[in-house]
C-alpha cells in the first residue's frame, strides 16, 4: 500500500468528528469493517511492529495499551474471558495493525517491554537453541545488536506510552 494513504491518530479523530463521534466513543459507533480499514491504513498495510506486509485478512488489531482479560477454568481448561477494554483502550488512537506473529509474541506487553523481549531474545536463542547456535557458526546468520525500532516509530507515528 502507498504510504500516502497511511493516516494517523489525529486523521481517526478527525474521521470520528466528521461523523460526530466524540474521542471517547472509539470505535463502538463505527462498523467493525470500517474500523479495521482505518487501523489497516495507519501504517500503510504494515505490520507496526515488524513492518512485514499485511493484507486485510493476516492483520490483527493490537491494543497498544493491552487490556488484560482475566482466565477463567472451564472443564479442565484455561480459557480467557472474552471483554472489552475501557473506552480509551478500545478507541482507535490505542490500535495498531500487526502480523499475528507480532500481535501474539506482544501479547499483554507494553510498548517498553514487548522491545526488551524481542532485544533478549538473540541472547535467550543463543542461550536455548542448538540449531541457532549452529547456524551462527556456519555464517548463515548474523547477530546485529542494533536498539530495536519498530515499524510504526520508523514512519513517525507516535503513540501514548
Amino acid at each position: 500500500m502507498d504510504e500516502s494513504k497511511s493516516i494517523d491518530n489525529q486523521q481517526c479523530d478527525l474521521i470520528k468528528a466528521e461523523r460526530g463521534l466524540s474521542i471517547l466513543e472509539g470505535v463502538s459507533s463505527l462498523n467493525k469493517k470500517e474500523e479495521r480499514r482505518l487501523v489497516f491504513e495507519k501504517t500503510g498495510g504494515k505490520c507496526a511492529y515488524c513492518g512485514c506486509v499485511l493484507t486485510h485478512k493476516s492483520m490483527t488489531v493490537d491494543h497498544i495499551e493491552p487490556i488484560v482479560r482475566p482466565l477463567e477454568f472451564k472443564k479442565g481448561k484455561v480459557v480467557t474471558k472474552n471483554m472489552k477494554g475501557t473506552p480509551e483502550q478500545e478507541d482507535l488512537s490505542n490500535k495498531l495493525p500487526a502480523c499475528r506473529s507480532c500481535n501474539s509474541l506482544k501479547g499483554s506487553y507494553s510498548i517498553e517491554s514487548f522491545r526488551s523481549l524481542v532485544a533478549d531474545l538473540t541472547q535467550s536463542s543463543i542461550r536455548n537453541e542448538s540449531k541457532f547456535r549452529t547456524m551462527l557458526r556456519f555464517g548463515l546468520i548474523e547477530v546485529i545488536n542494533d536498539p530495536i525500532v519498530f515499524e510504526f516509530e520508523q514512519q513517525g507515528i507516535e503513540v501514548e506510552i
